[in-house]
Parts: C-alpha cells; structure tokens; sequence
C-alpha cells in the first residue's frame, strides 16, 4: 500500500494531534515526543530524532509501501481512543483523512464498529433497515450480524470467512422462510443450499417444473454460485499440491450476491404477508390478554350494577 505525500502528511496531522484543515474541521489528541515513539513501537521502528513532526513522518515513510502503513491509519482511528475526549470525533477523522486516501485509490469505511482501511469498490453494502419488520428483530440482527462479519473479513483479506458469512446470511433467511410458511422446514435439508434453495423457490411458486422463467434461472444461478464459492478449496494443479484460494473478487461476488438476494427474498416475504411465527404468537397471546381484561373489566361493572 503505497500513499502520496500529502496523503503522508495529512496521516502525520491526525496522529500527532495537530490542526487539521480549514477552521481545524477534523481533530485528534495531541501526541507529545514519547507518545510517538510509544505508538510506532509496534510496528518495529523508532522515529529519529527532531521535531514531532519529523518523527511521525519520517516513520511513515518508512512504512509507506508496506501493509503496515494501512495498520497504522487503523490503529489512530480506533474508536477507544475517542471516548471521554470532547470536541474529537472519529467520524470528522474519517472524512478529513478519505479526502485524500480516494485519490491514492483507498478509502476507510466502518466494518462494523471499526474502521477499516480498504482499496475502492472493496467495500460491500447492506442497509440493513429497509429489511421488513415482518422478518422480526432476530433474523433481522442475526442478518446483520452476518453481513458487518463481511465486512470485517474483507478488510482483513479473510475472503474464504468472508464467503462462508455470505452463505449463511442466505441460508438462515431460507430456513426462515420454510419455517414461516406451509410445510415447514424439513432438518434434513440442514447444510445444503441448493435444495433449500429450491425448496424456497417451490414455496413461491417459482419452481421450474410450473414457472421456467428467467427469475428462477437467475436465483438458482446465485444459490448455485454462492454454494460453490464457499467450498472453494479445489486444487490448481495437482502435480504441485497447490490449492486455490479466494480472492477479494471472489468474497464480493458471494456477499454481493448474498446481499441481492436477501434483499430480493425478505421483500418478497413482506409482499406476500409472511410473518414470524413467534411474533404472530406474541400478538394471539396479547389479543387473549387483552379480552380476558375486558372480560374481567365487564364482569366487576356488572358486579357493581353498572
């Protein structure tokens, strides 16, 4: 990871605390001298003497070209160091520093609770909000769960964990799905995508045997896609024992299309009006409280002679 010179300098402004930007738009704590050296420490190199400045700087350069430099932006942006400091905030931070990272061709963005350092277009996104309420709180924070480990994944070039997510982000929405609908969900398809994938598409009426449609193909295609991609692990040459790894294309071809047809299948489920079992429960146990209560109430007033 190879960074410009004012990308440099603007790295070296956050870390050492100093004034960022026009009217200080972007703030961070002040380091003196042997907060420098304490910082950089972990990463094998000690500043040389001089001001500050020279010692921040003169490090990062240093760094600049290697993976280290990247663990560095992530190391000052980590959000424990912005608790209890007023006035200094992470995503201001964030901002001042992507102005210049984008025309290196990197940008930090929020896996989870922590920012991450990524190439562009590495990023993947979800909006986890415009999900259904119909899909209830579980499987909605369980989605989401799913897709900020992703992210995370991808940034740390964990891209076979990054797969794996994917395929069960899709897969808990089916199981889902089946459980939630006429027919229930059958155990034995546990761990299979495909076929709780067809047995999905059967249950909307998308099966090929009635509807051979283009749609069908298509969804069959990603589940197919998504089931391959996650048992990556095929030989490249078996004369030389050398295995295929993922790439970064092939974690966001997965989660890319985990996160379609997520958003495809959960909008389909609140157009249809299919609701969590547990939560239509909860509304039968509340409606029969309710009129035991005004039976109740009805019984005491005519106790009373009202």
């Amino acid at each position: 990871m190879t960074l410009s010179e004012r990308t440099i300098e603007a790295i070296r402004l956050i870390i050492n605390g100093d004034e960022q930007g026009p009217n200080n738009a972007a703030r961070s704590i002040y380091k003196r001298g042997t907060d420098i050296q304490e910082f950089f420490a972990e990463f094998d190199i000690s500043p040389e003497p001089g001001s500050r400045w020279f010692m921040t700087e003169n490090c990062l350069k240093q760094l600049n070209g290697t993976d280290k430099i990247k663990k560095v932006i992530e190391k000052q942006l980590h959000p424990m160091n912005y608790i209890g400091h007023e006035g200094v905030i992470l995503g201001d931070n964030i901002q001042y520093l992507n102005q210049f990272l984008e025309f290196d061709g990197y940008k930090i963005v929020m896996a989870g609770k922590f920012p991450k350092v990524l190439s562009v277009g590495a990023d993947v996104q979800l909006d986890v909000a415009t999900l259904p309420k119909s899909l209830g709180d579980n499987l909605q924070n369980w989605i989401d769960a799913h897709y900020r480990k992703c992210q995370q994944k991808i940034a740390d070039e964990d891209y076979e964990g990054a797969i794996t997510n994917a395929r069960s982000m899709v897969e808990q929405l089916y199981i889902w799905i089946l459980k939630n609908t006429e027919g229930g969900y059958d155990r034995k398809l546990e761990g299979n995508l495909g076929k709780i994938g067809n047995e999905v598409s059967r249950r909307f009426d998308m099966d090929p045997e009635l509807y051979n449609t283009p749609l069908k193909q298509l969804i069959t295609g990603m589940n197919s896609m998504i089931a391959g991609l996650s048992g990556l692990r095929n030989k490249a040459s078996d004369a030389h024992g050398t295995e295929h790894k993922p790439g970064i294309r092939h974690a966001k071809l997965a989660v890319n299309s985990a996160i379609t047809l997520v958003s495809y299948f959960s909008e389909l489920c609140n157009d249809k009006n299919i609701l969590d079992n547990e939560l239509k429960e909860q509304d039968i146990e509340a409606l029969n409280a309710y009129y035991e209560a005004m039976a109740d109430s009805m019984a005491y007033d005519q106790w009373r002679g009202k």
